[in-house]
């Protein structure tokens, strides 16, 4: 949210908010950490948190690796007026054509089109939106009046560590992905819940500083989960024989409970496991109520696939996934 006034507070908090004022660099000693401001001043924090997107200039500056694959597609996303009736659905390549608002239907519309390239310099432009439109439809449709056109590729990066001293990482500035399976918003809300508490432990000195180094250990390896199936539901969507033939292969063992369990449980999160030792079999995973409430629900998110059978609390303990225990290999990262 857009704010002018440069400095304000959360009342209930006291929690001072600097506005259009961009970090520019930081140095970290044995106390704290001074953060580098655009406008030339400075910050003094016992801790710094990048949060600060894909490109993070924290990442960059700590030196951490932000070790994955580079993209091989990318998507064009908007939303504006056009002047005739588009077709209206999802195309097989991905994305497609809908309104904003599904039950007045009409404009504005929200477009995805996947482009015949990938390598792209500077913003997107109304004109490359015009060509994308053409080459999967036939026309543009009379588009016009943009309210924003972004970019998004398969990009797909990680952090090789999520701390630096007194310097952490978290969302998009530790790990980028395709935002198939709508994943990403999921995962860095659980990196802030997981680091947020174990901060305020530390700040306030009721634990250790090695409570912090819990926060890489617990995240990363879930995460890097959620890359990998990122990279799988791409493959899946390429329209070539060779891919639709593991496509029909993936519907065919999506019609069983147990891996439909499973690839719901993935893609919801809900099979996070934080290896907090040995001891019930639930300690370190999602309360079991909750559990059982969200696969519950969870076909309304997989509404492609049919409907999830309901499950005992004991089955679903039984059923759900260790992630991290006899995990498939991985391909090697660039």
């Amino acid at each position: 949210m857009r704010n002018h006034r440069s400095h304000r507070t959360v009342p209930t908090i006291a929690v001072p908010i600097v506005h259009e004022r961009e970090v520019t660099g930081f140095a970290q000693d044995d106390t704290g950490v001074d953060v580098e401001l655009s406008d030339g001043t400075s910050l003094r924090a016992d801790y710094l948190v990048g949060c600060d997107g894909g490109r993070s200039v924290v990442c960059k500056a700590a030196g951490i690796e932000f070790a994955g694959w580079d993209p091989t597609r990318s998507w064009l996303i908007a939303e504006v007026e056009m002047d005739e009736q588009p077709e209206i659905g999802i195309r097989r390549e991905g994305g497609g054509i809908g309104p904003v608002d599904p039950a007045q239907g009409g404009g504005p519309y929200r477009v995805v089109l996947k482009e015949t390239h990938v390598d792209h310099i500077g913003e997107p432009t109304m004109e490359e939106l015009c060509e994308a439109l053409v080459v999967a439809y036939g026309t543009d449709y009379g588009v016009h009046s943009p309210t924003w056109i972004s970019r998004f590729t398969d990009m797909t990066r990680q952090a090789v560590s999520y701390r630096d001293g007194r310097v952490l990482l978290a969302g998009d500035a530790a790990h980028v992905h395709p935002p198939h399976g709508g994943q990403g918003l999921n995962t860095g809300v659980q990196d802030a819940v997981n680091l947020g508490w174990k901060l305020a432990q530390v700040v306030n000195g009721t634990s250790p500083e090695g409570l912090l180094d819990t926060y890489h250990a617990e995240r990363h390896p879930g995460t890097d989960r959620v890359l990998q199936n990122t990279m799988a539901q791409i493959a899946l969507i390429d329209p070539d024989g060779r891919h639709e033939a593991l496509r029909e292969t993936m519907t065919e063992l999506l019609g069983m409970d147990e891996p439909r369990r499973r690839i719901a449980a993935m893609l919801c999160a809900l099979d996070v496991h934080y290896d907090l030792g040995e001891g019930h079999p639930l300690l370190g995973r999602r309360d079991d109520y909750l559990v059982r409430a969200a696969y519950c629900g969870v076909e309304k998110f997989l509404w492609t696939l049919p409907t999830l059978r309901r499950s005992s609390p004991a089955a679903l303990a039984a059923s759900a996934p260790r992630p991290c225990a006899g995990s498939p290999s991985r391909a090697p990262r660039s």
